[in-house]
């Protein structure tokens, strides 16, 4: 009976792993700074070898100038996520009374992505 255990826990965990690449291959993450300070992270999703749609944003501590004085935005990780067209994305969402806009291009690769940040009262 703890042989049957035991290969049958070893069978899960190879499954597992086997699950974990799987992911792995078909979502990729990207993370980097912003002019200026802080930080931008979104993962984008792939199938059949191509990228169509991004998500999961997180910001941390960019800095924001506006009437009201210079401050730092932060947003935690969003779970909703956008089409790619012709390598571009453009996500919006709200905190409080401001709304964050992103927009940004993919290389011909996809292995970098540029963009811009925007947020408005």
């Amino acid at each position: 009976m703890r042989l049957v255990t035991t290969v049958a826990c070893m069978v899960a965990f190879a499954a597992a792993i086997l699950a974990s690449l799987g992911y792995a291959s078909t979502v990729r993450d990207f993370k980097g700074p912003v002019t200026g300070g802080g930080r931008i992270a979104f993962s984008a999703e792939r199938q059949q070898g191509r990228f169509f749609s991004v998500g999961l944003f997180s910001v941390t501590r960019v800095p924001v100038t506006c009437d009201e004085g210079d401050t730092k935005y932060s947003h935690a990780r969003t779970e909703t996520a956008v089409h790619i067209k012709h390598r571009k994305f453009h996500y919006d969402f709200a905190r409080g009374t401001a709304v964050a806009k992103i927009t940004g291009k993919f290389n011909r690769k996809f292995s970098k992505a540029k963009g811009e940040f925007r947020v408005a009262h």
